[in-house]
């Protein structure tokens, strides 16, 4: 089969009309200015089809088709043409594998310019087709299926993506070289948005995915130089097996992993990032601006051992579980370091019963906030860990016991104990029952007036022993009245 090529879909508010022109030559047909209203079809017949340097433009209500029935066609363009506009659509049609479209020209897609919705025009749908200078541009509707491009750039916003068995190799990165960047219609951001990016490989740039529903699963992206090999920002994903996002494997990678954002529902396993190697291997987790797992009654584990680099980690109704022992949780997986730290979040949002985090034998490079309801608290449990900010937490039950921490700060606390923990200060306010346990403890110096170990309850107890402070002492304050409301 000859090359078969589809170039770039390049985003602009500027579309140049001329009359349409269509003559056949020796060597093809030469093609120009706008197409008319319909459907125009191209053909083997007719092929190869020069568009000149002006362009051809696919105005709003027109349909470019792509037929291969008589067998392949290819569409190529003066040396630094305008190519393609397409504001209507453009498809193939009665493509197999080795029967397609050859279109090397560029194409630019977006809807009818002074629309109110700029998207609401223009759609391609490819398949069995090459393309050599990309996809971009805004677009309703994308449908790429079985195309193989090299040397292109991809950066479309839709608000309907399907990307299939594709091949992409782009051998430079960057907004204005290449990358492969699906995005929602984020200037008219809709829950009705969707990307599928399903069994593809892409060689040399990462993968940009924004959705508010997305597919991502059994995609191969290899060498790419610096950034995640994938990095995704979603509304509604699942990770794990059978998953959303699954599946994605990588070779080659600065960062062998994903990249993730947003909020991810349900249960999953937190996957570590492995070393670059030649060999293909499952992409790991990474968040350096923030994931949440919503539940209810979702968990999130962490198996022995596992680094896990996230900027911010949130559990909303869920539980973070690294009880299995020897986890760390640090803001970025660089060398050196950057200058950040992690944050580590729980919360308890309408229609959930639980939320909190277990951390055994574990260390956190940043700080711990849970908060639950005045009816459900949330849980904090952490043993022999080392957290070198601090723990605030609110309406949350809260055991500490053989840890370093930054500081523990308690507010609307449920039972509380903190033991043998080193800490500059550790408070505590029950909650009305809440009891409260500070014993073994090596607090102070700190830099606030306040005693360093401060406990107060209500109608709970509170139990003071064996602590060594340092600073302006210890205070308690038991058989608290609350203020009439």
């Amino acid at each position: 089969m000859g090359r078969r090529v589809l170039c770039g879909l390049l985003a602009t508010g500027l579309v140049v009309f001329f009359a349409p022109a269509a003559a056949r030559a020796a060597t093809g047909t030469a093609v120009c200015g706008q197409l008319p209203a319909g459907v125009t079809t191209w053909t083997a017949l007719g092929s190869p089809y020069q568009i000149c340097g002006a362009g051809v433009t696919v105005p709003s209500g027109s349909t470019l088709r792509i037929d291969a029935l008589a067998g392949e066609v290819d569409v190529t363009q003066v040396a630094n043409g305008y190519g393609l506009t397409v504001v209507g659509a453009i498809e193939t049609a009665n493509t197999l594998t080795g029967r397609g479209a050859v279109l090397d020209t560029p194409i630019r897609v977006h809807g009818a310019a002074g629309t109110a919705n700029y998207y609401a025009a223009g759609s391609v749908d490819l398949s069995d087709a090459e393309l050599a200078g990309g996809v971009s541009g805004q677009v309703d509707s994308l449908v790429l299926s079985r195309v193989h491009s090299d040397g292109a750039m991809y950066w479309i916003s839709a608000k309907s993506s399907s990307v299939t068995d594709s091949t992409f190799v782009l051998p430079t990165c960057g907004h204005s070289a290449g990358e492969f960047v699906l995005n929602d219609a984020v200037t008219q951001p809709s829950q009705d948005d969707t990307v599928s990016f399903v069994g593809n490989e892409v060689h040399g740039c990462a993968v940009w995915i924004q959705s508010a529903d997305l597919t991502v699963s059994n995609n191969r992206v290899d060498d790419v130089p610096a950034d995640p090999a994938i990095n995704i920002a979603g509304d509604h994903y699942t990770l794990g097996v059978g998953g959303s996002v699954s599946g994605n494997t990588g070779a080659n990678d600065a960062i062998t992993a994903m990249n993730l954002f947003g909020e991810e529902q349900g249960s999953f396993t937190w996957r570590g990032i492995p070393d670059t190697s030649d060999a293909e291997q499952p992409l790991g987790d990474l968040s350096t601006n923030g994931l949440t797992a919503q539940g209810p009654a979702a968990v999130v584990t962490v198996p022995a051992g596992t680094a896990v680099y996230a900027g911010q980690l949130g559990m909303a109704g869920a539980i973070l579980d690294a009880s299995a022992g020897g986890a760390r949780f640090e803001c970025r997986p660089q060398s050196p370091p950057v200058a950040c730290h992690t944050r580590l979040t729980v919360g308890m949002p309408a229609g959930t019963d639980q939320a909190g985090l277990r951390i055994n034998n574990g260390y956190v490079d940043g700080t711990i906030d849970a908060t639950g309801t005045a009816t459900t608290a949330a849980t904090v449990d952490i043993n022999d860990s080392t957290v070198t900010g601090g723990i605030s937490t609110s309406n949350t039950s809260m055991h500490i016991d053989g840890s370093t921490v930054g500081a523990v700060w308690a507010t609307d606390a449920g039972d509380t104990t903190v033991a043998n923990t080193t800490a500059p200060s550790i408070y505590a306010i029950a909650a009305n029952s809440g009891n409260i346990t500070f014993s073994g403890d090596t607090v102070g110096p700190t830099q606030w007036a306040d005693p360093p170990l401060n406990a107060n309850t209500w109608s709970g107890t509170a139990v003071i022993t064996d602590n060594t402070v340092y600073g302006a002492g210890v205070a308690v304050h038991t058989g608290l009245v609350r203020p009439a409301v």
